[in-house]
């Protein structure tokens, strides 16, 4: 297994204005265990949500990024150059998170269960699980508001042998951290791109 040096920018998160960023993946606190602390799930409304992405769209990474009444919303499409199941394991399976995000993790495949990424930075809860075909998670930056959580919505399929499509739709993204910070859904959006699908790529050999 290749271990790659931990990205920054994604998992310090927003600071408070004058504060410094911790920088860095950062560490797994010494309070982090198994179970972690249950976030109460705020059950976005998704009814209004963008769906921009072209399901039968080949070969291209896609991303948009839109604004409704319930919040924010991005959107995105990456491939895989491997099964579905590769990709399902390496999200939901706490080894496979820290190696790729070279951070502390805890994730699981439970429904219900909770869940945090970059040692705490982001945390959220599991509604959906459908093995190698769907996740569902209630999820969140710590530094957003206190119990405002977005949805996210990943969905795996394989149009070809050794090929996996992952559409990603996230909504009900803040408009600002607690701090007052408006980059919110940028840093949803370069997250998920760089330091998580981008790195599983790199990590574990799936890219192009």
């Amino acid at each position: 297994m290749v271990h790659l040096m931990p990205c920054p920018s994604f998992p310090g998160g927003p600071v408070a204005p004058g504060a410094k960023g911790s920088g860095g993946s950062g560490s797994s606190s010494s309070s982090a265990n198994d179970q972690g602390s249950k976030p109460k799930p705020v059950q976005a409304d998704t009814s209004k949500t963008n769906s921009s992405s072209n399901a039968g769209s080949k070969a291209n990474n896609k991303s948009t990024r839109s604004s409704n009444s319930v919040g924010r919303s991005i959107e995105m499409v990456e491939k895989f150059y491997c099964r579905p199941g590769d990709v399902f394991d390496a999200y939901l399976e706490s080894d496979r998170v820290r190696a790729f995000t070279q951070s502390d993790a805890i994730v699981t495949k439970s429904v219900g269960g909770s869940f945090y990424l970059f040692g705490g930075s982001v945390e959220g809860q599991n509604l959906e699980v459908v093995e190698n075909e769907r996740i569902v998670q209630n999820w969140r930056f710590k530094s957003w508001p206190e119990d405002v959580y977005s949805r996210v919505t990943i969905a795996i399929t394989s149009p070809a042998d050794g090929e996996t499509i992952v559409r990603l739709t996230q909504t009900g993204i803040p408009d600002e951290d607690k701090f007052g910070n408006a980059n919110v859904v940028d840093m949803c959006y370069s997250g998920w791109r760089e330091r998580i699908w981008g790195r599983m790529k790199q990590v574990f050999g799936f890219g192009c």
